[in-house]
């Protein structure tokens, strides 16, 4: 385990980093000035874990898809991950945010307003750990039927996690 600074120093040495066989947690309070993407790309090991301070952490987009997209990165699994952006139809829900870890994932739409479609509601409803923010309008755009379970198919698509934040 080390801190920010020793991840810093490390990331910055062109000749040290871990061994391939270790795992590393990099304890700190993350935020929106860490660039995911290149801050911890050079620390060698098997996995990095970050693990925020408070276990609370709020990231945009393209943080989201530098870890997303790193396959030895993810947050701590105790870890409460706010993913801050505005959702569109081009965002995969299935997999857009399935290799962050943590404990849960919270889609908080900049606008407090976003369109899905029944793909995309699926994909939120059947992963317990990801919801929209409780402050965001959301649309389920689709053609309704009579094979649609009212009582099941959207009530996990905004959920509250811990609702004592």
């Amino acid at each position: 385990t080390i801190d920010e600074t020793d991840s810093d120093a490390i990331d910055a040495n062109a000749n040290l980093a871990f061994a391939a066989n270790d795992v590393i947690t990099v304890g700190y309070e993350f935020d929106a000035t860490d660039n995911y993407a290149t801050d911890f790309d050079a620390l060698g090991g098997a996995s990095i874990v970050l693990d925020d301070g408070d276990n609370a952490v709020t990231i945009d987009e393209t943080d989201s898809d530098a870890i997303d997209g790193d396959a030895n990165l993810a947050f701590a699994a105790n870890d409460v991950i706010t993913v801050g952006y505005e959702f569109d139809a081009t965002d995969n829900y299935a997999t857009d945010f399935d290799a962050l870890g943590g404990a849960s994932i919270v889609l908080d739409d900049g606008n407090n307003a976003v369109t899905i479609d029944e793909t995309d509601s699926d994909a939120i409803d059947g992963d317990a750990n990801l919801a929209f923010a409780t402050n965001d309008v959301i649309t389920v755009g689709y053609e309704f039927d009579a094979t649609d379970n009212y009582a099941t198919d959207f009530d996990a698509v905004g959920r509250c996690f811990d609702c004592s934040r």
